[in-house]
């Protein structure tokens, strides 16, 4: 088969797989859908300057799906191969990187909760003192 006809091929099935609206979603009234949310988002800041962070698990995958990026380089992500907690250290570095440009990290409440350490070291940082923790062998539930 030539190349020409494996593209044309290629091509069809992609469009009989967009037909399918596979990244449909119910929307419901008792919560927001995180799919939603990451449309509006982009609705939002699409005239922006805006660079994207994820976490792992869910949140990269929606934002593939959902945050129409219509600009090569403004997706950060660590591609599953990262841990809990890649997105704000990622979105510190961006916005350092580009301090005028609007940058926000999407993250589930277990990544935010894992970290609250570089919240932490940030602050004391920027303060210039100094911090002492001990290690509890429990969260608290």
């Amino acid at each position: 088969m030539s190349p020409t006809r494996r593209r044309c091929s290629t091509g069809k099935q992609i469009d009989a797989w967009r037909a399918r609206e596979c990244l449909r979603y119910k929307a419901r009234k008792d919560v927001i859908m995180p799919q939603y949310a990451i449309e509006r988002l982009h609705a939002l800041t699409r005239h922006k300057d805006v660079y994207i962070t994820t976490e792992v698990g869910q949140q990269p995958m929606w934002a593939a799906q959902f945050f129409k990026f219509e600009e090569p380089n403004r997706w950060m992500t660590s591609g599953g191969l990262g841990t809990m907690g890649y997105g704000l250290p990622a979105t510190i570095g961006v916005q350092m990187a580009h301090p005028k440009s609007l940058v926000i990290d999407i993250a589930g409440d277990a990544s935010v909760l894992m970290t609250m350490q570089k919240c932490r070291r940030g602050a004391v940082s920027a303060a210039g003192s100094r911090s002492s923790s001990s290690t509890i062998s429990t969260w608290g539930w």
